[in-house]
């Protein structure tokens, strides 16, 4: 099919295969496309297709593909993981798709145990196949690293020491260096972190330090990977979306149980009536002036109840979001405004899980949410919110 088929808005979320045949060509990509059944929010598969091949298995070209379909810089490729994929092409859909931690195993090997360790941490932060990173050979951590800096810098990307790693925090990947014996003999061992604050999501060497907050980690040193070249692009404009508000809560003060409200009162540039962060009184409420992004978030009830039955004992409560959405993709309304009920919002950001959620609800909560945590969002006017409000696209 030529290109308009992917740009077509009735193609979105939706799965497809390419096929050549004669005959004419198709005029009209909107009603083509408006017959096929949508996909899964969490998924890029087909509503109907069977997780029937690993990406991993995929042949090179599929995945040099499917790579740049999802803008990857050229040479960072897809690595072994618990994503599946078929021999087909899907639309495209905005902001994080398949929200999935790369479980990365401890490699064999004459390197040292922390070197490996490293060594799968890097693989599942870039999503390069082990195989393909810099030889290891018996090489000390210094000269790992200086091998490393110089392969992710013919591709774009640099690795930079952390200088106080104890408190860093930023919504994104990075490596620690934990110190403490290990069963293998190793003292220090190579975990990876993610959230704000942070937590370990991947540790090869010592899966018991696995939701750790890094805070109570005796950290050595760490490092992150990033581009040598930040270029910030506009978020485009997507097609209308709609949902439907199933729950709400609030909590009063930082930690205290959510609590299931029927309706809410929202108070622009404040939140929810009733709730910590009107107040300024939530765990992360900004101290001193105010910041974007702190006064609503939201979660899909079909990432809830996904989690529920496979990853985690998880309820709409326990993810501390004060809306529970259905039926739209939240991850979508990042930059963009959109309305709940009278209310006008504006999405901020991802409301990313951290180790701070995994402590009040945990333990097994912090990877499975990462880029499926919500939304944050800023409310622009005044007004009621309640179960049965839509939620519509501007």
């Amino acid at each position: 099919m030529p290109v308009p088929s992917l740009t077509s808005p009735e193609a979105v979320g939706k799965t497809f295969e390419l096929v050549a045949e004669t005959g004419p060509a198709t005029a009209d990509f909107g009603a083509f496309f408006a017959r096929p059944e949508p996909d899964r929010p969490d998924s890029l598969d087909g509503v109907r297709d069977a997780h029937n091949l690993p990406l991993a298995a995929e042949p090179a070209g599929v995945r040099d593909d499917l790579d740049r379909a999802a803008h990857r810089p050229a040479g960072i490729s897809c690595a072994t993981s618990t994503r599946a994929s078929s021999r087909r092409v899907t639309a495209p859909r905005p902001h994080h798709p398949e929200p999935t931690v790369i479980q990365v195993d401890l490699p064999d090997g004459p390197a040292s145990p922390l070197v490996r360790s490293l060594a799968s941490c890097l693989s599942s932060v870039t999503e390069v196949p082990l195989a393909e990173l810099p030889a290891l050979e018996d090489l000390s951590v210094t000269h790992v690293l200086a091998s490393w800096k110089s392969w992710l810098a013919g591709r774009g990307y640099g690795i930079l020491p952390i200088a106080e790693p104890g408190s860093f925090q930023w919504a994104g990947w990075w490596i620690a260096l934990v110190d403490g014996p290990r069963a293998d003999g190793a003292h220090q061992t190579a975990v990876l972190a993610f959230g704000t604050p942070p937590g370990v999501v991947l540790s090869p060497q010592d899966p018991a330090l696995l939701g750790r907050a890094t805070a109570d980690l005796a950290i050595h040193s760490a490092y992150a990977v990033a581009s040598l070249d930040p270029v910030v692009t506009a978020v485009p404009a997507g097609p209308r979306l709609t949902g439907v508000v199933e729950l709400l809560a609030v909590a009063p003060l930082a930690e205290v149980p959510m609590q299931v409200v029927p309706h809410a009162r929202a108070l622009r540039g404040r939140g929810l009536a009733g709730d910590r962060y009107a107040t300024s009184a939530g765990t992360f409420s900004p101290r001193g002036a105010h910041r974007p992004g702190y006064e609503l978030t939201l979660i899909a009830a079909e990432v809830v109840e996904e989690l529920t039955t496979r990853d985690a004992a998880l309820d709409f409560a326990s993810t501390r979001r004060n809306v529970l959405t259905r039926g739209i993709d939240v991850n979508a309304l990042v930059g963009r405004d959109f309305r709940i009920g009278d209310i006008r919002c504006r999405g901020l950001r991802l409301a990313e899980p951290c180790a701070h959620l995994e402590r009040l609800h945990g333990p097994g909560l912090l990877r499975p949410l990462i880029h499926r945590g919500g939304l944050r969002v800023d409310i622009l006017s005044d007004g009621d919110i309640a179960a049965g409000s839509p939620i519509t696209t501007d």
